[in-house]
């Protein structure tokens, strides 16, 4: 991230430029996945992602802009080169002031507290329940996926505010096999929490019903193709209408 000093900086020469208004929306986030596949921990890898959007309002036009990964230097060229596109009598200097909010997002448990050999034997148990829950169950794949991210916004109002977000997925995904025949079904949970998020879920009942609908779908019947009216469930009924037709 950047000093408060340097921020001012920043935005004293979008303001020195002319322009009536300039805000900065920084990100810094990090992604972390646990794949556990046929019993055993398959994969685990960390995905960083940092980020600047600029958005300039002059003469009630907007103007944005976008880096990714920009060192301090590469974004005062940026600004500079962006300030001299524009030209007007609005001369000043930014001043920040930081404003203290309290997150909507307390984390009791974070990831790092969450110890990975603790990760990785959530996983095991979630390939242990689906097993013994049927001898149909061909392979199982469970996954953990932590989202967190810090933002900060200021502008040339003086505005100053830092926050962040986070979220916790759990994905399972099971297969069954019946002869030739191999169906799969998934689901997966997920809360803007820490670990604590593992009191709100019952693991061997979530686990057992995506057993058991992998296993239902070995008696589906295949229908033909043609017009005929369709029922659709709210949920992922509306983003499959909105996706076709939206």
């Amino acid at each position: 991230m950047y000093s408060k000093k340097q921020l001012e900086t920043l935005l004293s020469i979008l303001t020195e430029g002319g322009v009536d208004f300039a805000e900065f929306y920084i990100e810094e986030g990090k992604e972390n996945y646990f794949i556990l596949q046929d019993s055993k921990l398959d994969d685990m890898m960390t995905r960083h992602k940092k980020g600047v959007g600029i958005r300039i309002i002059h003469n009630n036009e907007t103007t944005y802009a976008s880096l990714s990964s920009p060192s301090y230097s590469q974004l005062e060229d940026a600004c500079k080169k962006l300030a001299s596109s524009f030209a007007g009598p609005n001369k000043r200097k930014v001043f920040l002031k930081e404003e203290k909010i309290d997150s909507i997002l307390p984390v009791k448990i974070s990831f790092d507290a969450y110890k990975i050999e603790e990760k990785i034997s959530l996983l095991k148990k979630i390939d242990q329940i689906a097993r013994n829950y049927s001898p149909l169950i061909y392979q199982v794949v469970a996954r953990l996926m932590e989202d967190s991210k810090e933002f900060t916004v200021v502008n040339s109002n003086g505005l100053f505010v830092h926050d962040y977000s986070i979220h916790l997925r759990l994905f399972e995904k099971v297969s069954v096999m019946q002869e030739d025949k191999i169906v799969s079904y998934y689901d997966r949970f997920g809360k803007s929490m820490g670990y604590e998020m593992l009191d709100l879920i019952d693991l061997k009942k979530f686990t057992e019903e995506i057993c058991q609908k992998a296993i239902d779908k070995l008696d589906v019947i295949h229908i033909k193709g043609g017009r005929m009216p369709v029922v659709i469930k709210k949920g992922w009924g509306a983003v499959l209408i909105h996706e076709a037709c939206g």
